[in-house]
């Protein structure tokens, strides 16, 4: 079986359990078994429930009586969280989780489609700053410890343009496809939390598009691909130096049938003309950018990248869609990454001792 060409479902069965925990309507049994109005419940009831449901979240486990004869004092309740974020258990919850949000996984070809995976949990395990996922020149295997990116020949051509998971060779060639739109769609899929098109940038202006597109300027059209396209042209030739097999690969071979060039929708070797204009660069947001590692760190610094990060950890710990912003009372939340200087281990330290988590 090819893991890596199928969807985790695993994170479904997560999301089930923590919905069973932690949804209780509007009432809950105190500690004698009787019902009583949810907000009236005691403090060491609410650390209590509260426990049970990051455990599963954090490691997919249930806690031991021991942690939960812990958790009736509030330095208990904290002792007991960062032993999880700690665990073993937990590095192996993020590698799944991180899976289903990469859609990929295992090894398969000589390919490892667990890298942007290895890398997230890398991150998040050993609480580094998370927008390394877009900026880092290296790559991390099935063990959590760094290696050199087999998308580059050398060490210097990675420093010089890796953008994170995205130019991991695992990324690079499970998301190949014409024009390099594929690629495109999911870097904003997983970072921006979001499908194009992309309202905060401007793009391209019709005149930048090559003649074959022009009709995507069109206004009355149904749906309006000029929308989508004035961006994801700019930012799909940034991708055209990376080749079909997931290497950086400045000077493929010209012809489609040995796997390297980019293709059109029918299977011809495609340059970069074919989806913007004679002497347009790439921009993003305004800004020109000469490369996707350069694309990449822009991203990383972007509202986008802080509130979609920020939706999917309090997401999953909340039983909230990740592709929604958070409600009103939890928007504090994205500051709240920021101060923690997108170290997400802190962060969801943070956020299960929340009064928001404690209360819901």
């Amino acid at each position: 079986m090819n893991r890596a060409r199928m969807p985790f479902n695993i994170f479904g069965v997560l999301i089930l359990s923590l919905t069973l925990i932690s949804c209780n309507g509007y009432s809950a049994k105190d500690l004698t078994g009787n019902t009583v109005p949810l907000r009236s419940r005691s403090p060491d009831e609410q650390r209590l429930k509260a426990m049970k449901t990051a455990m599963v979240a954090l490691a997919q486990k249930f806690p031991t009586d021991e942690e939960m004869s812990m958790a009736a004092t509030q330095e208990g309740y904290e002792q007991v969280i960062r032993s999880i974020l700690d665990s073993d258990n937990f590095k192996t919850a993020v590698q799944l989780t991180s899976m289903n949000d990469f859609e990929m996984g295992g090894t398969s070809g000589g390919i490892n489609y667990s890298e942007p995976a290895n890398l997230a949990a890398y991150l998040i395990t050993n609480n580094e700053d998370y927008r390394q996922i877009l900026t880092a020149d290296y790559c991390v295997d099935d063990q959590l410890k760094k290696i050199n990116c087999s998308s580059f020949s050398t060490p210097a051509l990675a420093q010089a343009n890796a953008a994170g998971a995205i130019t991991t060779r695992g990324f690079l060639e499970k998301w190949q496809a014409a024009f390099n739109f594929r690629r495109v769609s999911k870097v904003f899929e997983v970072f921006a939390c979001s499908e194009y098109p992309d309202k905060s940038d401007e793009g391209l202006l019709p005149e930048q598009l090559p003649g074959t597109l022009k009709t995507f300027a069109c206004q009355d059209c149904v749906p309006k691909c000029y929308d989508c396209h004035k961006t994801m042209n700019s930012r799909a030739t940034l991708f055209y130096t990376f080749d079909r097999k997931g290497f950086y690969n400045p000077n493929p071979n010209p012809n489609p049938n040995a796997g390297e060039i980019t293709v059109t929708d029918t299977n011809k070797a495609s340059t970069t003309k074919d989806i913007v204009a004679d002497g347009v660069s790439a921009t993003y947001k305004g800004t020109n950018v000469a490369s996707l590692r350069e694309y990449a760190g822009l991203f990383s610094q972007t509202q986008q990248f802080r509130n979609c990060v920020t939706q999917r950890v309090v997401g999953r710990l909340f039983g909230l869609d990740h592709d929604k912003p958070l409600p009103e009372s939890m928007t504090h939340f994205y500051m709240d990454l920021e101060a923690d200087q997108f170290k997400l281990k802190d962060f969801i330290f943070r956020v299960v001792t929340s009064k928001e988590f404690l209360n819901r």
